[in-house]
């Protein structure tokens, strides 16, 4: 059995890259290379239905190699649009998803129509996720991508991580948000893949751990390291591979200026497990559930911010000793019939219209406010139990015209007849 390398100025070994001037074939039963020369620079390589392709990473050209040569069969361009997309191959059809370009990160799923040899774009429900340099695993007929970078729309935009995750359904045409992960990977890390759902990663920036990401799960297992699985090269299109139960492992453990390639088999390499955790670690409800909040909060203040029409009024009815709202009935005092009725020519007065009602010369200024405010507390609780109102029958305020001045106002669900 023969792998495809791609070969840049020095020897490479990894399943799905090109390297700037050389195809790498090696036969892993002893490791024996032969080299075939290419001439295009920036291709990533893909095989699909067993015949090898290589993409060009800046987008548009496709790159057939059969019988020792290279052709181009695409009629497309380099556009440049979706660079860093990641490239992957469903059902014998090549696509790629997102990536940057013009200033601007994509969330287009494109693929390759091998019927009009040009790029197309797939028609969703939906849109997805922008992002680049991102990974994407694949079971049965769904996607889900994770990881990578995204820019805002603008000149001078930073690179920002992107945890989010989401499913794509190629059946339906449709991409769901699962949420975010608090992990974070990108292309840039060592990437290797078991099959096409699982990934094996080695941060370089967390050296003593091995992620084992099973995104189909929702799980992400954690495997202490050791001094061989960090000196595991992932530098330009030098990568290491799984193949037939055995990891093809590219590294320098030995000589830093010289790469080995070392066989181990899947226990030997996955061991000394040490946790588990979730890979989705947050459900993409949160965002649903801050609109509804948001959208609960507007229609209150709209609510009860808007003046209320006579049609929706409650009718208080109001006699010589007595109020009526519908079939109930209380009897009310002098001072309250004098209120009420001030509240019925005016919907509101003033304390000075509120000392007029209750004069006692015996009594000094505050001592007959004091009465007076207890009058209109014992009125308020008589009404609003009367008609079940939510607010206070008077409501106690400050003017609009001037602040330092106490008003009394009639609540705007009553209308007093």
């Amino acid at each position: 059995m023969r792998l495809i390398f791609l070969f840049i100025p020095f020897i490479c070994f990894s399943q799905h890259s090109v390297f700037k001037d050389s195809l790498e074939f090696i036969d892993l039963n002893n490791y024996q290379s032969e080299l075939k020369p290419i001439k295009p620079k920036e291709l990533e390589l893909i095989i699909v239905d067993e015949i090898t392709y290589l993409i060009d990473k800046f987008g548009g050209n496709i790159f057939v190699f059969e019988n020792d040569r290279l052709e181009r069969i695409d009629n497309s361009y380099r556009h440049r649009s979706q660079i860093q997309s990641n490239i992957f191959s469903y059902n014998d059809t090549i696509f790629r998803h997102g990536g940057y370009g013009f200033w601007e990160t994509r969330d287009l799923l494109t693929f390759f129509d091998f019927k009009t040899n040009e790029w197309e774009i797939k028609q969703n429900k939906n849109k997805g996720t922008k992002k680049y340099s991102h990974l994407i695993t694949i079971k049965d007929n769904k996607l889900i991508t994770f990881g990578g970078f995204l820019k805002d729309d603008s000149l001078n935009s930073l690179e920002t991580k992107s945890n989010s995750v989401y499913s794509y359904d190629f059946q339906k045409n449709e991409w769901i948000n699962l949420g975010v992960s608090k992990y974070h990977f990108s292309k840039n890390d060592n990437i290797i893949d078991i099959g096409d759902d699982k990934k094996v990663i080695i941060r370089k920036d967390i050296k003593d751990t091995v992620f084992f990401i099973k995104p189909f799960e929702n799980k992400i297992e954690f495997y202490k390291s050791n001094n061989f699985r960090r000196n595991i090269v992932s530098k330009n299109n030098l990568k290491s591979f799984y193949k037939d139960s055995v990891f093809h492992l590219i590294s320098n453990i030995h000589v830093k200026s010289k790469l080995e390639i070392n066989k181990r088999f899947y226990d030997e390499f996955l061991s000394n497990k040490f946790g588990e955790d979730g890979f989705v670690s947050q459900k993409n409800n949160y965002i649903i559930e801050i609109l509804v909040i948001l959208f609960l909060i507007v229609f209150i203040l709209i609510y009860f911010k808007k003046p209320q029409t006579k049609k929706n009024r409650k009718i208080l009815i109001l006699n010589n000793k007595s109020v009526h709202y519908k079939k109930r009935k209380i009897e009310i005092s002098d001072y309250d019939l004098s209120i009420i009725n001030l509240l019925k020519k005016n919907n509101e007065f003033k304390i000075i219209d509120l000392m007029s009602i209750y004069k006692n010369s015996e009594l000094n200024y505050n001592h007959q406010l004091r009465i007076m405010n207890k009058i209109i507390n014992d009125l308020n609780n008589k009404i609003k139990t009367l008609m079940d109102l939510k607010k206070p029958f008077i409501i106690v305020t400050k003017s609009d015209l001037d602040k330092r001045i106490r008003v009394y106002k009639l609540n705007n669900q009553v209308t007093i007849k």
